[in-house]
């Protein structure tokens, strides 16, 4: 089973298969299928292990400390928790403006934990990094690769082009650019 936390207001919410936001609204999720789960805001998901919860609840006594169960923090990269907000939208937006630039893009990879980035490549040497921090706040930094390492590249960071920056400005920036 999973949960959600809220560091903002303390709540605690079980995740279902519609949106579950906490009560001051800067968290939410809900389930994708009966395995997976997707997350945002500034949610922090909790798990039990459903085979000592079950025991628990079946060896429930009537008095005393209660029957115990395993209760965990999911950690940052989980395969079965998916990280959505603003950020996740804003990579998207950024694509489609690259695209009506007419940039070509790959998606290296994509962020997958808070702290973590969306890594574009739209170079032969250049890459835009989307990179999002714990509270989901976007910056975007220009990537460019130095060839003359033996190893294929030392990475050399270009201007934080953090919002208020739109993503079609930044789109135009990255065209001007390549020009």
């Amino acid at each position: 089973m999973k949960l959600l936390l809220c560091p903002s207001c303390k709540d605690v919410r079980k995740l279902l298969f519609e949106r579950t936001v906490c009560q001051c609204g800067a968290s939410w999720g809900q389930y994708i299928d009966n395995l997976n789960a997707s997350i945002g805001g500034r949610a922090i998901p909790l798990g039990f292990a459903n085979s000592t919860l079950l025991e628990a609840l079946r060896t429930r006594p009537d008095t005393g400390s209660g029957s115990q169960f395993t209760a965990f923090v999911i950690p940052r990269v989980a395969p079965k928790v998916r990280i959505d907000g603003p950020s996740r939208q804003f990579t998207e937006d950024l694509l489609a403006a690259l695209a009506t630039a007419g940039i070509g893009v790959t998606v290296i990879s994509r962020r997958d934990h808070p702290g973590a980035s969306d890594l574009l490549w739209i170079g032969p040497e250049n890459y835009l990094a989307v990179c999002f921090d714990d509270q989901d706040r976007i910056g975007v930094v220009g990537v460019t690769l130095n060839e003359q390492m033996p190893s294929g590249g030392d990475v050399e960071h270009g201007q934080w082009l953090s919002p208020p920056h739109s993503a079609q400005k930044i789109a135009n920036d990255v065209a001007d650019s390549l020009e």
